[in-house]
């Protein structure tokens, strides 16, 4: 009797053992919380709600779309499942989504609104416009499809369509005023109104869509356009003093200084900006190009203007005039040569295009204002190598079709 006592107490000893060691984790991948597991088709579409309402949109996937194993007919269903893409990021598989079910989708208002994100942000940005407008029209009230509608114009430079959503919502009065202040920056930013688009920002303290520094860098390069140097280079040095950091501003600064002539500067200024290792774009590697041609340094100058060719410039006759100019310094005259046949063929390209009805006036004038640079320096060409004879010879006969050309005199008086 005792000996049984003593076993039964050892069972009772293992089992409370037993009991006290923890069962082994199932894998990730095979966890499934009680609750989820047996949830009914329509209880995880809620959990997914939830969830969705708590902006974990992620985590809403995987409910939702079991969900929709067996819950076919709810376009309802479909739209949220459709949010949950769009506020998860997945904006192309949210259209490939919509696309196949639009039909059934086109009942739900909230649908276009944030389909037209999804739009937006891959880009497509007519049909964003589109789906915008009919979120817009549905709710004169939504702000946010008011911005989208705004932004979308600007986007396709449609800027008179943009004013138009603006003034409409100014006119209804529905859409907040900090939302309609946002919508009418937007739109000067597009047009290049810099300053009259800062004003907007500062009045309506402003910091999106468009953050006040870049308003004020795109102020400077306004006076660069304008010819203002030194109030641009004064303009973007107060923006430095403030933010030392500031790239751009830094790449503006570069210009203006070099449109000063202050070459030494432009030096130091790049180098501040190559310590970082981050690519310079085009429009500051020409202007250090420049600036070591201006210092007599053009071994440096011929590597800059390449490094620029490789961006490559919107237009790059500078950058041809500059290459030329350093290898007429390196005495380097085939090079030279080759340079000026690249600008022939570009002028040859510029003056079909110049042709063309369509073509707007200031092209026309530059492409003018470039063809004439390069005929006098095809003339200095063979002054430099002292082919006087033949430089004469050549200004003579340009002078006989433009006489008043001061350049042309400039070149046959040497």
């Amino acid at each position: 009797m005792k000996t049984r006592k003593i076993f039964l107490r050892v069972l009772l000893c293992l089992g409370f053992m037993a009991f006290q060691t923890p069962l082994p984790a199932l894998p990730a991948q095979e966890y499934r919380s009680p609750a989820t597991a047996t949830a009914s088709p329509q209880e995880k579409y809620e959990q997914g709600l939830s969830l969705l309402r708590a902006g974990q949109a992620r985590e809403a996937i995987p409910l939702l779309e079991e969900a929709l194993k067996f819950i076919q007919d709810n376009p309802y269903l479909k739209a949220d499942y459709l949010l949950a893409l769009v506020f998860a990021g997945d904006y192309d598989r949210a259209i490939r989504y919509y696309r196949q079910h639009a039909t059934e989708l086109a009942a739900v208002r909230y649908v276009p609104r944030n389909i037209a994100k999804a739009f937006y942000e891959t880009r497509d940005f007519a049909q964003a416009r589109i789906f915008y407008e009919k979120a817009f029209a549905l709710d004169p009230a939504d702000g946010e499809a008011y911005k989208g509608l705004v932004f979308s114009c600007c986007r396709l430079r449609d800027f008179y369509g943009a004013y138009q959503v603006w003034a409409q919502a100014r006119r209804q009065g529905l859409i907040p005023a900090k939302a309609l202040a946002e919508g009418e920056l937007y739109i000067l930013h597009s047009l290049g109104a810099s300053s009259r688009a800062y004003r907007v920002a500062v009045s309506h303290e402003l910091s999106d869509p468009v953050p006040r520094t870049v308003l004020q860098n795109d102020m400077a390069v306004d006076r660069l356009k304008w010819d203002e140097f030194s109030l641009a280079a004064a303009m973007l040095e107060r923006i430095l003093d403030l933010e030392p950091d500031n790239w751009r501003a830094r790449g503006d600064y570069i210009v203006a200084l070099r449109s000063l002539n202050e070459m030494n500067q432009v030096v130091f200024q790049y180098e501040i900006m190559a310590q970082t290792g981050r690519p310079l774009p085009y429009w500051v590697t020409e202007a250090v190009a420049d600036a070591y041609l201006y210092l007599k340094k053009p071994e440096l100058a011929v590597k800059f203007y390449n490094r620029t060719l490789e961006k490559p410039p919107d237009d790059p006759f500078n950058t041809y005039m500059g290459l030329y100019y350093s290898y007429v310094e390196l005495r380097q005259w085939d090079q030279a040569r080759q340079m000026l046949e690249r600008i022939d063929e570009l002028l040859d390209h510029k003056k079909k295009i110049a042709s063309e009805a369509k073509t707007p006036v200031l092209e026309r004038k530059r492409y003018a204002s470039q063809f004439n640079a390069a005929i006098t320096t095809r003339g200095w060409f063979l002054l430099y190598q002292d082919r006087l004879r033949e430089g004469q010879d050549y200004f003579k006969e340009h002078l006989r079709q433009a006489g008043l050309n001061s350049s042309l005199r400039t070149g046959l008086a040497h």
